[in-house]
């Protein structure tokens, strides 16, 4: 059994090891030529001032929370596992069931910082956009004839 779990567990590890090189093996705009294609639309429009830094803040924030989110998934699994592997003796079906109640727990936390954040983040992205309150034209003012 231990020498199992060091196995799996070398083999997640290598996996993970190799997550980056597979995600920056991508297609960039530049390396498709697409993004003169664009141009030529129109379409061709790139985030600018602080519309750029609160996209890139959304995004990590989406990655972070989706990352613990696969973490909670791979509790539950495990946790489940534990439970159906388990003799009637009850320690290890105890522990099983905290697991899945805490990864619950962990998921009810992580789903409202996830709304917190995507209310967050829409405000701060709403507010390059304000242009403020209308105000009324300027009106030259008409002689009444009587004096100040």
């Amino acid at each position: 059994m231990n020498r199992t779990f060091k196995t799996l567990f070398a083999f997640v590890a290598a996996i993970m090891l190799a997550m980056p090189a597979v995600t920056f093996a991508q297609l960039t705009p530049a390396g498709t030529g697409l993004t003169a294609a664009a141009a030529g639309t129109g379409l061709a429009t790139g985030c600018t001032g602080t519309q750029c830094i609160v996209t890139i803040i959304a995004n990590v924030i989406n990655i972070v929370l989706g990352f613990l989110g696969v973490v909670l998934l791979l509790i539950v699994m495990y946790a489940g596992f534990k439970w159906m592997t388990s003799d009637d003796k009850g320690d290890d079906v105890k522990k099983a069931k905290d697991m899945i109640k805490n990864a619950v727990a962990g998921l009810v936390v992580i789903t409202v910082s996830y709304a917190f954040a995507a209310f967050v983040i829409q405000t701060l992205g709403s507010l390059g956009t304000e242009t403020g309150p209308e105000l009324a034209p300027a009106t030259e003012p008409t002689d009444t004839g009587q004096p100040i």
